[in-house]
């Protein structure tokens, strides 16, 4: 259970960067708006993963 979530996690985690990535371009504040993006969206993927198991 643990090594999927972790697949899932990993998969869900790519895909919104890349999304992001080319949605937004250029983040403001560059680094640090990224990694809140991702971090909040992460949050979200693991929400729906554990709601959904």
């Amino acid at each position: 259970i643990f090594s999927s979530g972790l697949g899932v996690f990993a998969w869900g985690l790519t895909l919104i960067t890349l999304i992001a990535e080319r949605r937004i371009g250029s983040p403001p504040g560059g680094g640090w708006m990224r990694f809140a993006y991702v971090f909040y969206f992460s949050a979200l993927v693991i929400k729906m993963y554990f709601a959904m198991h």
